[in-house]
This record gives structure tokens, sequence and C-alpha cells, in this order.
């Protein structure tokens, strides 16, 4: 389990307010629900009780059938020895697991039909699984479609925060904190790792995941940042996605300027 540092925890108990200091004070497992097919929708009844909140936060593409595509239009930005290199993007996520980014720019293109991951060139380098992973595991649909699925989890805890608690008159952001055991696709078979799910209290919408290594080493630890939240069609989706190294760097932003959302086709779309 990945331990999250400088989180500041205020539990009330009763009328006692009790101040901790470790992520790991609250472990409550998730309930598991066995799932013989692939469910198109989520209902309230698949998740914990403290987990349906939070499902209609993002709309109701999750709930209801005919809103399974997305269409992500926008810049990407790579980060290599410090220089900024952006190219526009297109990327389009169909429910669930599958993902293709077009290269707008260059003329390429990287994708999985949610069982492989392929490139147009041929060769799909780490950099380009990295972009998969963020695109396909880094989301909020993700979590809650992966616990109705029965996938294992914990909560640790709600209205944590990221400083050290000697912030004056601290006014937030405060997280609801959540752990998964997580299957990221790789070019070879998918690795397994778990993955920290930080959703703001108050929005009820993912703000930030953390990960470490792989359960094989195979993937370097960091997070992701999801922000300016917008409603595109009457669904929410982040407009600022941005990945960092266990440094706290760069290693690579998206920013998208339009989303449109449709129902999902068999159009061969994410197929390499």
């Amino acid at each position: 389990m990945i331990r999250l540092k400088r989180l500041f925890y205020t539990v009330w108990v009763s009328a006692l307010t009790l101040t901790c200091w470790s992520a790991g004070v609250c472990l409550v497992p998730f309930r598991l629900h066995a799932q013989t097919t692939t469910p198109v929708t989520i209902s309230s009844q698949q998740l914990p009780p403290q987990l349906r909140g939070f499902l209609t936060k993002l709309g109701n593409r999750l709930t209801v059938p005919g809103q399974e595509r997305a269409v992500m239009v926008g810049s990407l930005t790579r980060y290599v020895a410090g220089a900024a290199q952006t190219s526009s993007v297109r990327v389009t996520t169909q429910l669930w697991g599958k993902a293709r980014i077009d290269n707008l720019t260059a003329g390429t293109s990287i994708g999985t039909n949610g069982a492989q991951l392929w490139a147009s060139s041929g060769a799909l380098s780490p950099d380009d699984a990295g972009l998969l992973e963020t695109i396909l595991n880094d989301d909020m649909g993700h979590f809650l479609y992966s616990i109705a699925s029965g996938s294992g989890g914990r909560f640790l805890g709600a209205r944590f925060r990221f400083d050290d608690g000697s912030t004056p008159n601290y006014i937030g952001p405060y997280y609801d904190v959540y752990t998964l055991s997580d299957s990221v696709l790789t070019q070879n078979s998918p690795i397994d790792r778990w993955r920290v799910y930080c959703i703001n209290s108050d929005l009820g919408l993912l703000d930030r995941v953390q990960y470490g290594p792989s359960v094989s080493g195979a993937a370097a630890s960091g997070q992701t940042t999801l922000t300016g939240w917008q409603v595109f069609q009457g669904q929410k989706f982040p407009t600022q996605i941005q990945r960092l190294a266990s440094s706290g760097a760069t290693v690579f932003s998206f920013t998208f300027s339009s989303i449109s959302v449709g129902p999902s086709m068999a159009d061969g779309l994410f197929q390499p």
C-alpha cells in the first residue's frame, strides 16, 4: 500500500475530535460484488454506501446507456529533458477500457481495444503506454466501475488535507481517500499496482491519483492531477490532466478545449 505523506486527518467521534497523522487510521474494506458479465452501466446498489453519492457527480453517462463514447480535443505537452513539446491531440474513450489518442500534429495514433495496447507506428514506447494508462486508469469512472465490478480496495478516511496541519485558518481542499488494487495494461501482460484516489470531499470530484511501482517493479511511481472540471452536454470532465514524476516534475499534461459524448460504436476505432 502507498503511504500518503503529509496528510492531516480529523475525525469526529461524538463530541470528541481526534487528530491523526497516519493515513492508515481508517481501513474500511470495500464490499465486493462478483460480476458474471461486463455491465454497460453502474447502479448505486453495486457500490459501497460511502461511494454512492459520487456516482452522479459526473452526470449520468455512467448510469444511463447511450453516452459511452467521449471525444476530447485539445493539446498534449510532453516534457523531455526540461523542454516542452506541444502537439494537438484528439482523445477518444469508450466505456469500459477502450481509448485512442490521435496526435494530430505528428499524424500518429496509439490506443487500446481493452485487451492490448498498440501504436500506428508499430512500436509503442513506455511514454506512450503512460499516456494511455493515465487516460484509462486515472479516472473517476474507472475507479467507480472497478469497485462495482469487484476490485479490492479500502476506504482510508474522509477529509484529509495535504498540508502538514500548520496552515493558519485552513479552508481546504479536503479529500476522501481510497485505495484500489488496479490492473494496468502493458505491451506484454497486465501488471497490478495499488492506486490511491483522492476525491474532493466537498465537490465529490477526483482531484489526484497517487501510485507506486507495480508489483513487478516495472512501472515508476508518481501521481496524476485532474483540474478544470467543466460540464459538456450535461456531463462533467476534467479539462486539465497532468502527470507528475515521483520527483514532482511534470512528465506530460493534457489540456482539452472541447469534449463531446455519444453512444458506443463498433466501428473498429480502437483496434490496432
